[in-house]
């Protein structure tokens, strides 16, 4: 039986994940996409079984993330409470690592103004959620997985900082249909049109987890459902069925403890390139 882990968490400013779709700069998601969420649950696994930043495997050197993500059926977050404001902050970053060797000698190069993105949330709340196939109790017991959930630290950079309200790792039965104030992969939802899209890497694709192979992963598409948008800069809701997308019937979902629904579950064949509708 599938394994879900999952938490409700309050944020501390906002956050930053950036979009693995640009180079220097660039806007941050809009909430922490799914091997974010992996990330954090397996940042807690790996303390407690002394894991370190890397796993090395056949194809190289990976995330130690992976360890979870190549047994992932479902992952998402979902907005509770709140309302999210994407911005663009420019400041000057040291950008030697970036520069060609010729080019590093030159001191006027060495710091660039780049517009970073971030999402100010204040005290926004939400929901994130993982569905393992049960092989990860091999890795890590049900316990431990609990664990995990409730040491969560941050969604996104290092200073996206959470604080955790309610946790847990349980068995899940496989549903189908149902709501979800999660977000959904663009082919399980029954209208498109209710929220905004936003493109991952596929959390399944190993090539997400290394440092070369990103922009070489498969993409996931999906749909935020969140609506509101204040003078183009403030994203929250008017009313509480703005959170909920509806599952098509036929897709599977996972229902998930807390106030967001079903969790879909990822599509069968991952995404080649970026789905624009």
């Amino acid at each position: 039986m599938p394994i879900a882990v999952w938490a409700t968490v309050t944020m501390s400013w906002g956050a930053s994940n950036r979009n693995p779709l640009v180079s220097a700069g660039g806007p941050s998601y809009l909430l922490p996409p799914p091997s974010t969420i992996i990330g954090a649950i397996a940042r807690g696994i790996a303390k407690l079984k002394g894991w370190g930043e890397l796993t090395r495997l056949d194809k190289g050197a990976y995330s130690t993330a992976f360890r979870l993500a190549k047994l992932i059926l479902a992952a998402g977050a979902g907005l509770l409470e709140g309302s999210l404001a994407p911005v663009n902050l420019t400041n000057r970053y040291l950008a030697i690592p970036y520069l060609r060797p010729e080019n590093r000698k030159n001191r006027a190069l060495w710091f660039g103004a780049q517009a970073m993105g971030y999402v100010f949330t204040g005290d926004a709340r939400l929901c994130i959620a993982a569905v393992f196939d049960d092989e990860v109790t091999s890795i890590a017991s049900l316990r431990e997985l609990e664990l995990s959930a409730a040491s969560i630290l941050s969604l996104g950079s290092k200073e996206s900082l959470v604080s955790v309200e309610s946790y847990g790792a349980m068995d899940v039965s496989e549903a189908s249909g149902g709501t979800t104030g999660y977000y959904a992969p663009i082919e399980s939802v029954a209208d498109a049109e209710r929220g905004i899209v936003e493109v991952y890497w596929d959390p399944r694709d190993y090539r997400a987890y290394t440092r070369t192979g990103r922009l070489a992963s498969s993409r996931l598409t999906v749909i935020v459902p969140v609506r509101h948008v204040v003078n183009g800069a403030i994203i929250g809701h008017e009313g509480e069925d703005e959170f909920f997308l509806e599952i098509k019937d036929d897709y599977p979902s996972y229902k998930i403890p807390g106030d967001c629904g079903n969790l879909p579950a990822l599509p069968s064949t991952p995404h080649s390139g970026v789905i624009v509708r």
